[in-house]
């Protein structure tokens, strides 16, 4: 079996992020890697270039500290090695004395109060709201925390304008990526009068790659931005 080259230039491999019940959370998860080539089959990570035109599904980075999370394997071989493994792939690799240092997870459903327009003047905390934009042409459920005070300034009819959408089901939660820098929405701002203090305030915020025209009182401020390994 290969062994790890710690002096090598990490290569941009992918690996296939599975939800175990629901089709549609499913991710490339791109990492930099340095394991050899024996460990590229088993553990089935594939070069990024070739997971990108496979095109199976959006690609994403650096959500560790959020989710999804990739599976995270080691070997206690001589010398040890803790890499990332295709969901698919972890049987096979069992075998070859991989075993499992963290599992892959995905964003669980939570209660959440979506009454937007019905929030007190005066709320406080944050929901988790996702748009819809493209990662290497498949669609993703970009998400992030909004807090209830802004989203009671966009107000429901607001949300809906601008394709930013509140998840309430299991399936809707899994496929949130929280955390994503790879891949960017584009972004606006409103002026907002009504309530606010000195006569004018202003909220920026992301809007979804779908929004072909904004509403009236928005103004785009900044690009979507795509995955580039």
């Amino acid at each position: 079996m290969g062994v790890t080259n710690k002096y090598a230039s990490p290569d941009i491999r992918a690996v296939d992020l599975y939800h175990p019940t629901i089709t549609a959370a499913r991710f490339l998860y791109a990492f930099p890697g340095k394991v050899d080539q024996a460990e590229i089959t088993v553990l089935q990570q594939t070069p990024i270039a070739t997971a990108i035109q496979g095109n199976a599904a959006p690609v994403i980075a650096g959500t560790s500290s959020s989710k999804p999370t990739p599976l995270i394997v080691r070997r206690k071989a001589t010398p040890v090695i803790t890499t990332l493994c295709s969901t698919t792939a972890y049987e096979e690799a069992y075998a070859q004395g991989w075993r499992r240092s963290e599992t892959a997870a995905f964003n669980s459903k939570r209660a959440q109060d979506t009454n937007v327009d019905g929030y007190s003047a005066n709320v406080t905390g944050a929901i988790m709201v996702c748009v819809e934009v493209e990662s290497k042409g498949k669609p993703l459920k970009w998400g992030w925390w909004m807090p209830k005070s802004q989203a009671k300034k966009i107000g429901s009819a607001g949300l809906t304008a601008l394709g930013i959408e509140i998840p309430s089901t299991v399936e809707d939660f899994a496929q949130i990526v929280l955390g994503c820098n790879s891949v960017k929405p584009p972004r606006a701002k409103k002026v907002i009068t009504e309530g606010a203090t000195d006569g004018m305030d202003t909220t920026t915020t992301f809007y979804s790659t779908k929004v072909e025209n904004l509403p009236d009182d928005w103004t785009h401020v900044k690009n979507y931005t795509d995955y580039e390994a």
